[in-house]
């Protein structure tokens, strides 16, 4: 009751700062912190106020619902204050009269499951049998070892069409607590896709030909900031590993830039021509295309160094 009073009184916030001690700090750090406070201070504001916030949330919270309801040894009573978060960002989306996906409607489901669990004290087994995998280890292997960040490109254009199944492999990858936040900025026009490649440090040895540009990109205000200000760097690498695999298939080839050593200028450029909202993280870019040269092959360190296997 009293830190509830003293929380009405001295705003979180000020606490926080109450307790924090000065210290300095280089300005590449202080970038980084000043970007990072950037996000909490949208989040802050979006909260409980915007359906697309109660989107992601309701993903991470169901998630952690179906993760007990998946358990053998599930029993009622457990994890009331998961529901209730749930329930409240679903009746956000609700309230809001917002469009819901299939992630959502799964969301639901799994909300009334756990409810129904609540009075039955009961659940039938929620399992399916694995599936055997249509491709051996040695044919998926192979296809890994034949992708190339490639540089030079063809003048053939990218379709909509594509990059709109590769948008969904992307949908597929693993996301921190099944938050699905990943998104991906494109254009398929040279001549924007150029200049969002002027954008990026490092984005050098390219042919002249620039088809697709694509940002990968995270919605930001499904993380509680900071504690969780790396993860989006991962879920957005696990989409992008899926979406440079699935290019092959279409047999493109994509590179990888960084946005590591990004200053506000290049972002502020990059944001206005993909129209990049400003609650998205940028985490990298690539570019992509038909190549017209394959890259060789550069060695690889030994599968001893990749391993520690303890007994």
């Amino acid at each position: 009751m009293i830190k509830k009073i003293i929380f009405k009184i001295i705003s979180k916030k000020r606490i926080e700062f109450l307790r924090s001690n000065p210290f300095f700090t280089n300005g590449k750090f202080r970038d980084k912190i000043v970007d990072i406070q950037k996000y909490i201070n949208i989040n802050d504001k979006s909260i409980g106020n915007e359906p697309e916030t109660s989107v992601l949330l309701s993903r991470k919270f169901a998630h952690i619902i179906d993760k007990g309801l998946h358990r053998r040894d599930v029993q009622a009573g457990h994890s009331k204050s998961i529901e209730l978060a749930l329930n409240k960002n679903l009746n956000c989306i609700n309230s809001n009269n917002y469009l819901k996906d299939e992630s959502i409607i799964w969301a639901e489901e799994k909300h009334k499951l756990y409810l129904n669990l609540q009075e039955s004290k009961s659940i039938e087994e929620l399992a399916e049998n694995p599936e055997n995998p249509e491709i051996n280890f040695d044919s998926f292997l192979k296809f890994i070892k034949n992708r190339r960040s490639n540089r030079q490109f063809t003048s053939d254009l990218v379709s909509d069409e594509i990059l709109l199944k590769l948008a969904e492999t992307i949908n597929w990858a693993a996301s921190s607590c099944n938050k699905q936040p990943n998104k991906i900025f494109i254009t398929n026009n040279p001549n924007l896709a150029s200049e969002c490649l002027k954008q990026c440090k490092g984005g050098t040895g390219f042919s002249r030909e620039i088809p697709c540009f694509v940002s990968f990109c995270v919605d930001m205000r499904g993380y509680y900031l900071p504690h969780e200000m790396y993860l989006p760097h991962i879920d957005a690498s696990l989409g992008a590993q899926n979406f440079y695999l699935a290019l092959q298939t279409f047999n493109l080839s994509g590179t990888s830039l960084s946005w590591a050593l990004k200053d506000d200028k290049e972002e502020r450029k990059l944001r206005e021509l993909l129209n990049i909202p400003d609650y998205y993280q940028i985490i990298f870019n690539s570019v992509i295309g038909y190549a017209s040269k394959n890259y060789i092959t550069p060695s690889r360190k030994s599968i001893n160094s990749s391993i520690s296997i303890i007994k």
